[in-house]
């Protein structure tokens, strides 16, 4: 048996808006389409996703705002401007939510070790009280909070890679000092939350590092922040699971233009990060966010799939990158951290 696996499931692609929007079915069945039969992907294993319970959405969310989507069942509107929902939509939350939730448990519990949970809609501008920025509910924070219900203690680290600031995943854990959230993004920009000197608050100050960039830059930031910085803070906080955001529209190619990065580049972001898993436990879960450009966001799923299959046991050790547009970052995280 394979130590990876992929998780998808056909009725995400059910959720639609009736207007034309740039989170479509679109950008999910582009990915679908190298697992065709005798496609390079045909051999990849594949897991359904099945529906979260109204238990395990209450883990993240408040009870009133699960109330409200789940009454939305086989209607049409808006929870904001940006976020839509059709009559499929809630069924397609349910199953982003629950087979998140269900990859990253088993992965926890050892019976795989790597993941990438090819869901949508995607999750992290999900808040605790609200559903926003094309997100019903936060996929990812939900899964990491299944791994705390099992094992309260357990010490666990979010990386964020989307072009924009998962503002929803640091609200829920911005105070828990069992949860180190990093995340890289374009500010100022949508949601308008990711300022430096947002480091959690309480017994949480420092597990909320976020590397706000204010430019559309590509791989020389990026590769020296992937392949230095950050794998140092999480060599120093030791995670036994690491969770990422995996969104793709900082790509060069994406419609959001607000970097410039091309898919070679998220192929080494992603090693970094599995390397970085391999130091501890070996346990990663990709999630799929953002990535408005069908082929561009394909293209680089693919790379990342192929990574998480082709990733080696051995823990890899990275250089310190060398970038004066992270030194603001570097000062921050030696605050908290040993580096």
């Amino acid at each position: 048996m394979e130590d990876y696996a992929a998780l998808t499931h056909v009725d995400l692609l059910k959720h639609r808006s009736i207007e034309e929007h740039p989170e479509n079915p679109e950008r999910l069945s582009s990915i679908l389409s190298l697992f065709q039969p005798g496609s390079p992907f045909n051999f990849y294993p594949r897991l359904q996703a099945r529906t979260a319970s109204e238990e395990e959405l209450l883990r993240a969310h408040a009870r009133e705002m699960v109330s409200s989507i789940l009454s939305a069942r086989n209607q049409s509107g808006f929870w904001d401007a940006d976020t839509y929902y059709c009559p499929d939509s809630v069924q397609a939350a349910l199953l982003a939510a629950g087979g998140t939730i269900d990859l990253a448990t088993r992965i926890w519990k050892g019976e795989l070790r790597r993941g990438f949970s090819l869901v949508r809609p995607p999750g992290h501008h999900a808040t605790p009280q609200r559903a926003m920025g094309f997100c019903l509910f936060n996929n990812i924070a939900l899964a990491a909070q299944a791994v705390l219900t099992e094992s309260p203690r357990a010490r666990l680290a979010i990386v964020d890679f989307d072009l924009h600031h998962g503002n929803g995943t640091q609200d829920l854990f911005y105070q828990n000092p069992n949860v180190l959230f990093l995340s890289s993004h374009r500010y100022p920009y949508y949601p308008g939350s990711g300022a430096l000197d947002e480091v959690g608050l309480g017994k949480g100050k420092g597990t909320t590092l976020n590397f706000p960039l204010g430019s559309a830059v590509g791989r020389n930031v990026f590769i020296p922040l992937y392949a230095g910085l950050i794998p140092q803070i999480l060599r120093d906080f030791k995670p036994e699971m690491i969770f990422v955001s995996a969104g793709f529209d900082g790509h060069v190619e994406d419609p959001m233009q607000g970097f410039a990065l091309n898919t070679s580049d998220y192929g080494q972001i992603a090693d970094y990060l599995i390397g970085s898993a391999e130091e501890t436990s070996g346990k990663i879960l990709f999630v799929l966010e953002g990535g408005y450009n069908p082929t561009a966001l394909k293209d680089s799923v693919e790379i990342v799939l192929r990574k998480l299959a082709e990733a080696s046991r051995e823990a890899k050790r990275f250089p310190f990158g060398d970038s004066p547009l992270i030194d603001p970052f570097i000062r921050q995280a030696k605050a908290f951290f040993r580096i």
